[in-house]
């Protein structure tokens, strides 16, 4: 299919192909039944042709209308770059930069691709793409011709969208691995405590577990517990709890008692959960990993910051300690010394999640190491 038309220049309206109330440059894309018929056109403009290919949308709607001036080029509005090279590492199987449950482009099915909603005029989420004068029908027509033969190139696990198995707590290393609730997925392998690991579903120290005695799967004989990852008559010297010989003075899934377990960024000393000794501070360690990762692609920073919360220096720790989520009401987004109450950290792990998804929704994020050291600096106090 080739399609003719006339482009025109940018015209004001909404920046974004994935959310809605940005400002744009300008820009436009109208039907041409003959020079100069369509409205806003202007001599001398170059007919194009849009063919169904990735190519072909580059050239007949993404540069004219989407890639320039400050829209989604380098300045990546929803974190949706139109001006890079690979333009289906972008799109096809990517999450929406501001609408969550919106795929852009899922293959083969344009009524579910959230690029295909917001060009044909009528999104669920956000208003329609371009803002001004609508995207000629038959342009609409080629962006559909194009998501139904375009084919995945990455591991969606029965999705319909690209799924890291790196760092997703639900498809961890690969599509059937489930990280347990409240642990994330690091590096393809479930963050389970120190001393613990994952066998059957559950983090388990397999020096204590009766079910699990010195390896997944090594149950202990029903009246023996399990003692230094062997199975024993009695324990000894330590604390019996459910078929484990424990330490409470040590052991972080039994601290003090047999019920009392420490959360995952907890050690268990003198029989008490504490935090590990840490001097940070907000100013100092943590603004700068939040500044960089969360307030790029129209985030967490600019004049309306996503969810009220803007990470920019010298803002956020005002939007973030002791202050309620705008997701999860119930919930504080930094608890001072609970790091396991404080839903910034879930949100940068993907897990334990009220909505959306795993932030940042675009790039590679803190590290594992960055992410340990803001649930440190939360453990310890939250100091500014």
């Amino acid at each position: 299919m080739s399609i003719s038309l006339f482009v025109v220049g940018c015209y004001e309206g909404d920046r974004d192909m994935t959310d809605s109330g940005r400002s744009s440059a300008e820009g436009s894309v109208s039907d041409s039944g003959s020079e100069g018929a369509s409205s806003g056109s202007s001599e001398g403009i170059p007919n194009i042709e849009c063919e169904p290919t990735t190519e072909g949308l580059r050239t007949a709607i993404f540069e004219p209308t989407c890639n320039r001036m400050g829209c989604h080029d380098a300045g990546a509005a929803g974190g949706l770059d139109l001006s890079v090279a690979d333009l289906e590492s972008v799109l096809v199987g990517a999450p929406s930069g501001t609408c969550d449950g919106k795929t852009l482009v899922v293959p083969g099915d344009p009524a579910g691709s959230f690029l295909f909603e917001k060009l044909s005029g009528m999104p669920t989420c956000g208003t329609p793409m371009p803002v001004g004068p609508a995207l000629a029908p038959e342009l609409v027509d080629c962006v559909g011709e194009w998501i139904e033969g375009v084919m995945s190139t990455c591991e969606m696990c029965g999705t319909q969208t690209c799924v890291d198995l790196a760092t997703d707590p639900a498809h961890c290393g690969d599509c059937t691995t489930v990280c347990p609730a409240g642990i994330a997925c690091v590096d393809g392998a479930c963050a389970c405590p120190a001393g613990t690991e994952l066998c059957a579903g559950e983090c388990v120290n397999t020096q204590t577990s009766p079910a699990h005695c010195g390896g997944c799967d090594m149950p202990c004989d029903d009246g023996t517990f399990c003692l230094a990852g062997v199975c024993s008559a009695d324990c000894g010297e330590l604390m019996a709890c459910d078929g484990a010989c424990v330490d409470p003075t040590s052991d972080p899934q039994h601290c003090g008692d047999c019920t009392t377990a420490c959360s995952a960024d907890e050690t268990c000393v003198a029989s008490v959960c504490a935090c590990e000794s840490a001097d940070l501070s907000y100013a100092a360690d943590i603004e700068p990993i939040l500044a960089a990762d969360c307030t790029n692609m129209g985030c967490h920073g600019g004049v309306v910051p996503a969810e009220g919360l803007d990470l920019r220096v010298g803002h956020g720790y005002a939007d973030l300690v002791d202050v309620a989520s705008g997701q999860c009401g119930d919930r504080m987004r930094v608890a001072p010394g609970e790091p396991g109450d404080s839903y910034l950290l879930d949100k940068l792990r993907g897990v334990n999640l009220c909505f959306g998804t795993k932030m940042p929704k675009m790039g590679v994020g803190p590290s594992a190491a960055e992410i340990d050291m803001i649930s440190q600096w939360i453990c310890a106090g939250a100091n500014p």
